[in-house]
């Protein structure tokens, strides 16, 4: 994404990046806001809000091919002689309809265009490996029997998926489990019809593998697959994050800590991959995130014994100590700053995994999911809804 911003060559005094919302939540998850300024974007505006002109700034539209978004977008140059902004660059996070394209074309806008493209680019890519559609309400949409939104709901998604499939230029082989639910296999053919058309209608398949080894293959699953994963806590370091602590935006998080001078301070956090621990640890199960914190910690201690007491006193120390010992070595705060928050996010986790009776209930989901407890011994249902009772107080 940076690379397109990069392409436009925008000059002083700089200008201004127009979002709706998908596009917005898309590029927030594909760049930083300082990353964005170094080419020459010196303001992020949502475009649904009332804005006031700049007209010695460029404009940049990043917008999805929506009539309610392009409308926006020309109404910023509905009058030729109050225009809002100077040059604009359009970039479309997916193919535009003929229709809109039409009618950018009779717009006031067309004599100030300097960039037009269409990018693919309707997915948050949440993690390195990882993406969203942004769907929330997905779920329902598809699978209540009262909702009449599902196929709608499909199409949407399989118009979304198929741009990340284009953005790379790869036409996937579609596959989907046939056992499963009828959504499954319904989804798959559509998906299939969006990635034909889009390939016909930009080219963008063009240069994928000829070859069946060199084309990946899109396997659609539902929740058939696996159906007892959604009994089970999970405790890997991420999970437990999500589950037990008050996240917001997906990644947020409100760290509270002690100060070296005994103040008590607080700070947003953001947990994702600009932090250099988050990678290595957020897969981890949490006895294994712990023992990655503390080997680390040790090691840092035993190559710089002078640093604190604490190294002096030989032998391993826990989440507590690591804690304080961070507290009384201001000289290296910016080298452990890193493991700072994460020391004080799994002594949080233990902590509520206690006060949860977490253990007990893992117990519990566990014999639901196989029927029988520790000793291989049936488990009544009436019998597990009483522990269940007492396990809550």
């Amino acid at each position: 994404m940076l690379e397109v911003f990069r392409s436009l060559h925008i000059h002083d005094p700089g200008g201004v990046l127009l979002c709706d919302k998908l596009a917005l939540r898309a590029v927030s998850c594909a760049c930083r806001v300082s990353e964005i300024m170094e080419e020459g974007i010196t303001l992020v505006e949502s475009l649904d809000i009332k804005r006031q002109p700049i007209r010695e700034f460029a404009a940049v539209y990043l917008i999805t091919p929506t009539v309610a978004a392009v409308n926006m977008m020309l109404a910023d140059f509905a009058d030729p002689r109050n225009p809002a902004y100077g040059d604009v660059h359009i970039l479309f996070t997916s193919h535009l309809p003929d229709a809109l394209l039409a009618k950018v074309k009779t717009s006031p806008i067309v004599g100030r265009v300097k960039t037009f493209r269409e990018l693919n680019f309707e997915y948050l890519a949440i993690e390195s490996g990882a993406f969203t559609l942004d769907a929330p309400d997905a779920l329902a949409s598809v699978f209540s029997p009262s909702s009449t939104a599902a196929v709608p709901e499909q199409h949407k998604a399989a118009a979304q998926l198929s741009t990340l499939f284009a953005m790379y230029g790869e036409m996937p082989y579609v596959r989907f489990a046939a056992k499963g639910h009828p959504s499954s296999s319904s989804f798959a053919y559509i998906v299939q019809e969006k990635l034909e058309r889009l390939g016909q209608a930009s080219g963008c398949f063009a240069r994928a593998g000829t070859r069946s080894t060199d084309r990946p293959t899109l396997l659609i699953v539902d929740r058939t697959i696996d159906t007892l994963a959604p009994l089970l806590h999970e405790y890997s370091y991420q999970a437990m994050i999500h589950d037990l602590l008050p996240i917001a935006d997906g990644e947020r998080y409100a760290y509270r800590y002690t100060s070296n001078r005994g103040e008590e301070l607080r700070k947003d956090v953001l947990l994702n991959e600009t932090d250099p621990l988050w990678p290595t640890l957020r897969h981890m199960h949490i006895a294994d995130a712990i023992e990655y914190l503390t080997t680390n910690f040790n090691q840092f201690l035993a190559a710089n014994q002078s640093a604190t007491k604490l190294g002096k006193k030989g032998g391993e120390v826990g989440l507590r100590e690591m804690s304080e010992a961070l507290r009384g070595m201001p000289q290296y705060q910016e080298e452990m700053a890193r493991y700072s928050l994460h020391i004080s996010l799994t002594r949080e986790l233990m902590a509520r995994f206690k006060t949860n009776q977490l253990e007990a209930v893992s117990t519990l989901e566990q014999n639901m999911a196989l029927g029988e407890d520790s000793d291989g011994k049936e488990v009544k249902g009436t019998k597990l809804v009483e522990q269940l009772i007492l396990s809550c107080g």
